[in-house]
């Protein structure tokens, strides 16, 4: 982890942009699954939609990661 990127993740608390970054890949991720789900989406479709899910997914995880390990060594730098 870079110092910007520790920076910017370990200040991510109360961060409005942060929360609307995260909350809107939420609702993307949902909305992706409730495609994959439909009836109507079929073959090779429903596994379109179900990879961007899973990336999205994916992507969510990795910014919430380097959140907490941001958090966790700006907690080590401080002791």
């Amino acid at each position: 982890m870079t110092p910007q990127q520790q920076t910017a993740f370990a200040s991510a608390n109360n961060n409005a942009l942060y929360e609307a970054i995260t909350g809107a890949l939420r609702d993307f991720i949902e909305a992706e699954v409730q495609n994959t789900l439909l009836l109507e989406t079929q073959g090779e479709h429903r596994a379109y939609s179900a990879g961007r899910a899973a990336s999205a997914t994916d992507f969510l995880t990795e910014l919430e990661w380097m959140k907490k390990q941001a958090e966790a060594l700006a907690e080590k730098s401080q002791i």
